[in-house]
């Protein structure tokens, strides 16, 4: 459950959590709570009524609301606009559905034309593409909303716009002690977060693929790329990955999703991501318990098929990483109707799978870990049945305490062992 502090007050959100509490012991699988912090956010001023503009028009962006914003200027919250902005460059605002290009400087001020117009409401987020925003990570405002949820034993805190490992680092320090407790999920959301990626990555707790801003910050088209290596970062580090924004935006109105939207969906689960998060569907949306039913559906149906297989590029460096890489090794064996047993015969009865083609793939690499698994000494012959996931506990635990545990990486028939050199 995420919280939105760009819109949630601490009464609105203690509420909320409360709620989730109280839902979490009722149900089998608990609700973690992400606080997802509002960040250096760029906004318009506030206006009497919306204010029309239509390309062509010669417009005045001001950081002084001294002028009559409704009539000749439209007034900025960011003192250093003028500054940090030259002439040519571009200002999104409204999630790139009006847009301005700077045509000259002036005393506190930028003259701009309007490229894209429209009707422009009050407090609006501004964008400035391929510039450099000089506003810290972590906000005052922020500071005393994940104060706020830390008192409130939130899970996961999300924070915005994060360009390098500092902005990281300066969360870990607010976190102090609940620093290994809390995770922190890191919203990249320009070009210089792109290319530090990895890096971020390597010191969060995971990362979200942000598309709202990012499809305005960078070149739109260049938008499923940058997902994808999201998401094989994610899977490199061995850290979660959660794509949001626009999963299942017609949803806000209308009872069921586009066509484009539920591929969208289903081939960021293709991709690998752990998670896909919904906002405007489920904050301000006419049908919020639909959407979560949809992309709940959506995502059931998408599982059934292989992913990319991205996290074979895992560089894995710790105990629980080398566990739950066997452990994915051995889930596959789930898709499949009969579970054959570990023998000295080898798999037994693994012809009886089923003949549908994906199904028949899944036996095949039950196949390879079966055989894969007695010849690392990972269970006892004659003993371990594969039948229940109890028993595949057992001998994950089994492998995970005499420190023998190997990695899968099966690539066109080809099996590279990933055991631990050093035992």
């Amino acid at each position: 459950m995420r919280i939105n502090m760009s819109h949630a007050d601490h009464a609105g959100a203690g509420k909320i959590m409360h709620w989730i509490k109280t839902l979490n012991r009722q149900v089998p699988y608990p609700v973690p709570v992400m606080l997802d912090a509002q960040g250096p956010e760029i906004r318009t001023g506030v206006i009497q009524k919306p204010m029309p503009l239509k390309p062509g028009q010669v417009v005045t962006l001001t950081v002084r609301g001294t002028t009559d914003v409704e009539t000749s200027s439209i007034h900025v919250n960011y003192q250093e606009l003028v500054d940090v902005i030259h002439p040519g460059n571009r200002v999104t605002v409204d999630n790139g559905l009006i847009n301005f290009e700077v045509l000259r400087k002036e005393n506190h001020a930028l003259v701009c034309k309007v490229i894209d117009g429209g009707m422009l409401g009050s407090r609006r987020h501004v964008n400035l593409p391929g510039t450099r925003v000089n506003l810290p990570a972590v906000t005052e405002k922020d500071r005393a909303d994940i104060l706020f949820g830390l008192a409130n034993d939130i899970d996961f805190v999300a924070l915005s716009f994060v360009r390098d490992v500092d902005d990281i680092e300066d969360l870990k320090k607010l976190l102090g002690r609940k620093a290994d407790k809390v995770k922190i999920i890191a919203k990249i959301e320009d070009q210089e977060g792109v290319r530090n990626v990895h890096r971020i990555v390597q010191a969060a707790g995971g990362v979200m693929v942000a598309r709202g801003d990012l499809g305005i910050e960078t070149d739109i088209a260049d938008l499923p790329s940058i997902q994808r290596r999201f998401v094989h970062a994610a899977a490199v580090h061995g850290k979660r990955c959660i794509v949001a924004t626009h999963l299942l935006e017609s949803m806000i109105t209308n009872p069921i999703p586009t066509r484009a939207e539920v591929t969208d969906v289903a081939n960021a689960i293709y991709e690998g991501t752990d998670a896909v998060m919904l906002s405007g569907e489920t904050s301000l949306g006419a049908h919020p318990d639909r959407c979560v039913a949809q992309l709940h559906a959506i995502a059931e149906q998408s599982e059934r098929w292989p992913a990319l297989g991205h996290e074979k590029d895992l560089e894995a460096r710790s105990d629980k990483q080398h566990v739950t890489i066997h452990a994915r090794v051995a889930s596959c064996r789930r898709h499949c109707r009969h579970h054959a047993a570990w023998c000295d015969g080898g798999l037994r009865d693994r012809g009886k799978a089923t003949a549908r083609t994906d199904l028949r793939i899944h036996q095949q690499q039950s196949d390879t870990q079966a055989t894969r698994a007695q010849s690392l000494g990972l269970c006892s012959r004659n003993r371990i049945q594969q039948r229940s996931r109890t028993n595949l506990a057992d001998c994950v635990a089994r492998a995970a305490s005499t420190r023998r545990i190997a990695a899968e990486c099966q690539t066109g028939g080809d099996l590279r062992c990933a055991c631990r050199p050093e035992q």
